[in-house]
């Protein structure tokens, strides 16, 4: 009888997070977020949902998902090794111990 080994590798590589900086500090002061904040985002419990509200030049994206404790909502198009941040919005209430 021969023993069959099964291996699964995952490899951690580090996502490129590319933003404008001027609409990065446009935010920062209509919703006192910087688009840099996204490194800290729980990327493996987030909902997405293509967005397909308008025609946009590019495939975009909404994420609803977590920066510490706080429900957070980041709006992107995917690119090459990352994503590029177009906004990123705080819900008012923290959702404490709910699931997202």
């Amino acid at each position: 009888m021969e023993l069959v080994r099964l291996f699964f590798v995952h490899t951690i590589k580090a996502m490129n997070i590319d933003f404008d900086s001027d609409k990065s500090a446009r935010n920062k002061q209509e919703r006192g977020l910087l688009f840099s904040a996204v490194e800290r985002f729980d990327w493996e419990k987030t909902i997405f949902s293509e967005d397909t509200r308008f025609d946009y030049p590019e495939q975009r994206f909404i994420g609803l998902g977590k920066i510490e404790e706080r429900a957070h909502v980041v709006c992107f198009p995917p690119i090459t090794d990352g994503i590029r941040v177009i906004s990123l919005s705080q819900k008012s209430e923290p959702t404490g111990g709910a699931p997202l």
